[in-house]
């Protein structure tokens, strides 16, 4: 008996939910959640065959590996990098490892439009004279210091945000495909 992958995704889907939930609230991702996702995305490709195995595996590994980078250079949570890890195993494991980059590029320019949002909602005076300074130095080759500091933000809602765009890309949204 084939487990669906509709079935994969709606308990991705669920998993991302709660972690978003959690990373909001407490600034926290539980280890049960992200480690019982990727169990059930490696338990899914288990149940497909050793192909399936090797790309859920792959994109969990390059995933880990990348994020551990970031994660030790402060960019992104620990959690953050567990749940994406997991949500591209299930990704790499029901479709493809095509989709599992289209996911990681979906979630990176997820979080880059919620950071923006963010960005300028906490700095909505000041903001637009930075930028314009910003702008001005950017075309002579200079970067300004932001003097912002650093603001955490839930990353789960990009992660999220990524996983909804390449089921969606798979259905409603045939145009957002890349492979």
């Amino acid at each position: 008996m084939e487990i669906p992958v509709s079935w994969l995704f709606g308990v991705v889907f669920l998993g991302c939910i709660l972690a978003t939930i959690y990373d909001v609230s407490m600034r926290r991702i539980p280890n049960v959640l992200t480690v019982g996702l990727m169990v059930i995305a490696l338990a899914f490709s288990i149940a497909h065959g050793f192909e399936s195995v090797a790309r859920s595996f792959g994109a969990m590994s390059v995933v880990l590996i990348l994020g551990s980078f970031a994660h030790a250079r402060g960019v992104i949570g620990g959690g953050d990098v567990k749940l994406a890890a997991a949500v591209a195993a299930a990704v790499a494991a029901a479709l493809s490892l095509p989709a599992a980059l289209a996911f990681v590029l979906y979630t990176l320019v997820s979080g880059g439009v919620l950071a923006l949002i963010v960005l300028a909602l906490e700095h909505r005076g000041r903001l637009f004279a930075r930028m314009r300074t910003m702008f001005a130095n950017l075309t002579i080759g200079i970067l300004p210091p932001t003097g912002l500091g650093s603001r955490k933000m839930p990353y789960a809602l990009a992660i999220t945000c990524g996983l909804m765009l390449v089921y969606g890309s798979r259905t409603i949204l045939p145009f957002l495909r890349f492979a």
